[in-house]
């Protein structure tokens, strides 16, 4: 896939989970095709409790368990943290080059894994970011 498609085709992916009714399953499908269609060995789709004010995985494709249940944010902290304090797409063409990587799931664990690129999309509904 062209890397100009990328970046507006997981914005419109995010704009269309803003509209569903049910999560649940269009999260299912969305990582289904980004698995399929699009390559992609590792994501999380994750939510913005705003009462507590953590960000937490809600979903994810290629993680266990255990990484789901670290991979906890805060607004501004981290990629995943800026995209929703921030609401805009962050692209890392490198990992090892990114300080702000955090890895509080500790999966990129391989020295391979560094050198992955990294895209967080925020999922909008009207101006409010309802998570990445």
């Amino acid at each position: 896939m062209c890397r100009g498609r990328i970046v507006p085709l997981l914005q419109a992916m995010g704009q269309s989970l803003s509209e569903q009714s049910d999560l649940g399953p269009a999260l299912d499908c969305l990582l289904d095709y980004m698995r399929c269609d699009m390559g992609v060995v590792r994501a999380m789709i994750n939510l913005h409790h705003r009462e507590s004010g953590h960000i937490f995985i809600h979903k994810s494709l290629g993680l266990t368990e255990e990484e789901q249940d670290r991979g906890i944010y805060f607004p501004g902290e981290g990629i995943t943290g800026q995209v929703v304090e921030g609401g805009a797409s962050i692209a890392v063409p490198r990992i090892s080059d990114e300080p702000a990587i955090l890895n509080r799931t500790g999966s990129l664990s391989r020295p391979e894994d560094r050198e992955c690129a990294f895209m967080c999309v925020p999922i909008l509904r009207g101006r409010k970011v309802l998570g990445t």
